[in-house]
């Protein structure tokens, strides 16, 4: 529980509405990163995680890739091929459902999200 706070405190505490420092400056790495021609594999284990940064970097209107343990195979395939030809700049990964097996090499960046 205390790897889920240290994600977002909205992990652990339940009704929770304020910020939180590592979303922030996540949000803000995403961009430098995008700005600089960069392409980055972001990880978590937790998909409550995951779910909340897709909502952050929607509002940002940054466009992304998104698997966890429920995507089907067929959709993971399509992708990661259009994520290494270059459709899109951020892939957000569960550690689980993405750990092993991804042929991911059109990035030059990975971020571990969790602590």
């Amino acid at each position: 529980r205390l790897r889920q706070i240290c994600c977002h405190p909205s992990l652990f505490i339940e009704n929770y509405n304020g910020g939180s420092g590592k979303m922030c400056l996540l949000l803000e790495l995403i961009h430098e990163l995008k700005e600089g021609g960069h392409r980055l594999l972001l990880f978590s284990q937790f998909t409550q995680a995951l779910k909340l940064i897709e909502k952050n970097i929607e509002d940002e209107n940054i466009s992304y890739f998104y698997l966890d343990g429920n995507t089907k195979a067929e959709d993971r395939n399509k992708m990661v091929n259009a994520f290494n030809q270059g459709f899109r700049d951020v892939f957000l990964i569960s550690l689980k459902a993405g750990g092993t097996g991804l042929n991911l090499t059109g990035a030059d960046t990975v971020i571990h999200f969790d602590p």
